[in-house]
């Protein structure tokens, strides 16, 4: 039970002030609060009267709420996932896959040996098990925040589904000092220009390689090279792009949809992820001609005028792509060509925000083309490549 009342109150200068009062019952005794606003005391007298009619609850009926066994909690938490509804779509496949692999791994049976095997009994001390359990057997500091997140999601689905009547304990796992150096490492794994050039020059060298099969390939592989390159996509994003989101007109790359690894095209995760990327005249001429003979909707097409597959991409293209640019690196016909390491094709996404920054861009324009919706994950993500130049900065200060 809880209300709202007014009160007079004397101020420092001998008048009176009306304050707003929110009275609330907890237990036996009545407690209050004031406010200057109405609508404040309100407020704190709804989330009062709320949290009233939880601690009513019986004993019997906490209980009760709490009982449901961990386990079925958390394949109810997966079926959820798995189902689309109106507000999002259904979880990816390998994302399910990971999330079952951690369950019956690690978590069901740590947390089913410490006494945390029902929606209430999931404690800050079962958590802190789960964790040493995992680091004692070996796992890493990646799979076990992993481990420790999921738990936490499964308990705030119960909350949501009233299966847990107390709070999910709060727990943030510290990154180990080796963590932090390779994650220091990998922020590191961006190519130069030199090595951006030294794989567009080993593509045109593919494209037009002595043996037919290798030709043939890369037909479709070089302007997929140049895409990349040359827009900064996510591999899903081109895997996924359609010939007809290429407006040479404009002079964008509209970025719509995305590919899933079974090759389920989709809408990007987020609106910010639907972007309009600016053309630039090398891609264009390289696009133009590719889309002319390409006989599928999609740019990058499987001969069944599918997604590509990303296995297939990471053998049949990337691995031969580095092998080649180094092939005319050590050839030194050209002194700009750079050995290139196999880093990936995020590094290639990488290195267009890299290039983004040494040509100006601000960080709102490098989170719209990155199609970030977050500025705070694009800063994390790239705020190293900015530039500290303090003494500009300064010169620019003064009077």
């Amino acid at each position: 039970m809880a209300y709202v009342t007014e009160k007079l109150v004397p101020t420092k200068g001998g008048k009176k002030k009306k304050k707003y009062l929110s009275k609330w019952k907890e237990g036996e005794k009545w407690r209050e609060k004031s406010f200057d606003m109405k609508r404040d005391a309100k407020s704190h007298a709804a989330e009062m009267a709320q949290l009233h009619e939880t601690q009513e609850l019986t004993a019997l009926e906490v209980k009760q709420l709490g009982s449901r066994a961990f386990r079925d909690l958390a394949a109810d938490f997966i079926t959820d996932l798995k189902t689309p509804r109106i507000d999002r779509d259904a979880r990816e496949p390998i994302t399910i896959r990971g999330y079952e692999s951690l369950l019956e791994e690690h978590i069901l049976p740590h947390l089913e040996f410490k006494g945390g095997a029902t929606a209430n009994g999931v404690d800050r001390h079962a958590l802190k098990y789960l964790v040493e359990a995992m680091y004692a057997k070996g796992a890493t500091y990646d799979r076990t925040n992993k481990a420790l997140k999921l738990t936490r999601q499964i308990l705030k689905y119960a909350v949501r589904e009233e299966v847990r009547s107390v709070p999910v304990p709060e727990m943030v796992l510290e990154k180990p000092a080796s963590v932090r150096a390779e994650e220091q490492d990998k922020a590191e794994e961006v190519y130069t220009p030199d090595q951006v050039y030294t794989l567009l020059r080993a593509a045109d060298s593919l494209a037009e390689d002595r043996h037919a099969g290798t030709r043939r390939a890369w037909v479709t592989y070089r302007p997929l090279a140049y895409f990349l390159a040359e827009t900064g996509a996510r591999i899903s994003e081109a895997r996924a792009f359609p010939a007809c989101d290429f407006d040479a007109t404009k002079g964008v790359v509209r970025i719509r949809q995305t590919a899933d690894e079974n090759g389920r095209i989709k809408r990007p995760k987020s609106l910010a992820g639907r972007r309009d990327i600016p053309l630039s005249a090398a891609l264009r001429v390289v696009m133009e001609k590719h889309l002319e003979k390409a006989p599928h909707e999609l740019a990058f097409a499987s001969e069944e005028g599918t997604p590509r597959s990303i296995g297939n991409l990471h053998n049949r293209m990337l691995k031969k792509w580095i092998a080649r640019a180094n092939e005319l690196t050590a050839g030194g016909e050209d002194s700009r060509l750079t050995p290139v390491e196999n880093w990936g094709f995020h590094a290639i996404r990488h290195a267009y925000a890299s290039r983004l920054i040494a040509a100006g861009a601000n960080l709102k324009q490098l989170q719209v083309y990155m199609g970030h919706h977050d500025p705070a994950f694009t800063m994390r993500e790239y705020g190293h490549l900015f530039p500290d130049d303090a003494a500009a900065v300064l010169e620019k200060m003064a009077l």
